[in-house]
């Protein structure tokens, strides 16, 4: 077997900024900046669909407590 030779640490990029100025599917295509002026702690958003992997099929969860 070769010996494994130990290369320097090299820290990851940072990931690109996002885009707060744009429109998001997750915040029902209100950009960020709008959600934080308009609704963070003042009104409820409703957005269905936002996440399509988690669809819902409107069966009653189970539940451990009954």
């Amino acid at each position: 077997m070769k010996p494994q030779t130990k290369k320097p640490y090299e820290p990851p990029e940072a990931p690109q900024p996002l885009p707060i100025k744009a429109p998001w599917a997750l915040l029902g295509g209100i950009s960020p900046k709008r959600f934080m002026k308009e609704y963070w702690q003042k009104k409820p958003l409703l957005v269905r669909g936002a996440i399509p992997a988690f669809a819902l099929s409107g069966q009653t969860l189970a539940s451990p407590l009954s």
